[in-house]
């Protein structure tokens, strides 16, 4: 239950958590305007393409080694999926504070 959780959850987050909530705001803004081509949504993390593709390529590599090991589960799978999850994390927050290349910019000016 806890595999299939972590590779329906993650489908989940990118699909609905992450396309929803823009999508509404899309459809205010235009029964507010009227016009469709002011319909964005602007976010200031520039980094969520990163995290979709991490996320992704999590999923694929927990069920590249489900495949390898006949989809039983041992304590090298859950090590594996203790491993994947804490580089992701690690990558994450990293990639947000601006370590790997600048993927926010500063909101206040330097004074």
């Amino acid at each position: 239950m806890g595999i299939s959780g972590s590779i329906g959850a993650n489908t989940l987050d990118i699909l609905l958590c992450l396309g929803m909530p823009w999508f509404i705001k899309c459809i205010v803004q235009i029964i507010q305007t009227g016009d469709t081509s002011s319909s964005t949504v602007h976010i200031i993390s520039e980094g969520v393409t990163y995290n979709c593709f991490a996320l992704i390529s999590c999923v694929l590599l927990l069920l590249a080694v489900l495949a390898a090991f006949r989809f039983l589960l041992g304590k090298c799978q859950g090590f594996t999926c203790l491993t994947m999850y804490i580089i992701f994390i690690t990558f994450s927050v990293l990639m947000e504070m601006n370590v790997f290349f600048e993927v926010n910019k500063p909101l206040c000016s330097d004074i």
